[in-house]
């Protein structure tokens, strides 16, 4: 009779040791194997949602092209207006000459009167800093104008800068003190 050429691996380990090790690392390998299985199922979710809105964006831009050919095709002289309305030279947009838009203060990118508007937008229109940089970057893109949009936290700068000089600035001393007496105090306070 031949000898079997692979030998069975003895362990020298106690089996009550060796049944507990072997558990654990199938309990391991078990669970490793689940949660691989969780991940592998979300992520298909996630490709099947995303390939679903890739489709519907795709369709919906073919859609708008479709409408774009259509009423270009059905009103020639809309597109000789575009054309004119394109090829004209940008005359001036703004009727009134704002103050302060030419000047800049000294290592500054935005000029003093967006910085003065941005102010006003957020002090006294009582707009929140998002809101302001977006009126602003509005109003640039609505009246033509070649300036620099700040985004909202160079205008919380701003704001501080100004809150910091109003509580550091000398203050004038009054010279018309008035004197009161109440008379909810003690009787003989005076």
């Amino acid at each position: 009779m031949l000898k079997s050429t692979t030998t069975a691996k003895v362990h020298t380990s106690p089996t009550k040791k060796l049944a507990r090790f072997f558990e654990k690392s199938r309990d391991g390998w078990k669970a490793k194997c689940r949660t691989a299985k969780v991940r592998l199922k979300r992520h298909k979710q996630r490709v099947r949602r995303l390939e679903q809105s890739r489709d519907q964006w795709k369709q919906r831009a073919s859609d708008l092209e479709a409408e774009v050919a259509r009423l270009k095709a059905s009103d020639p002289a809309l597109e000789q207006t575009m054309a004119v309305v394109k090829n004209e030279e940008p005359t001036a947009s703004v009727p009134w000459e704002p103050e302060g838009w030419e000047l800049r203060a000294y290592r500054h990118t935005y000029s003093i009167g967006c910085v003065a508007l941005f102010l006003s937008l957020v002090l006294e229109a009582a707009t929140s800093l998002r809101g302001a940089a977006r009126v602003l970057e509005l109003m640039g893109t609505a009246l033509d104008l070649p300036i620099p949009t700040p985004t909202w936290s160079a205008g919380r700068l701003w704001i501080l800068r100004v809150g910091y000089y109003k509580l550091t600035r000398p203050k004038a001393i009054a010279d018309d003190w008035v004197i009161t007496r109440f008379k909810s105090g003690p009787k003989n306070f005076w």
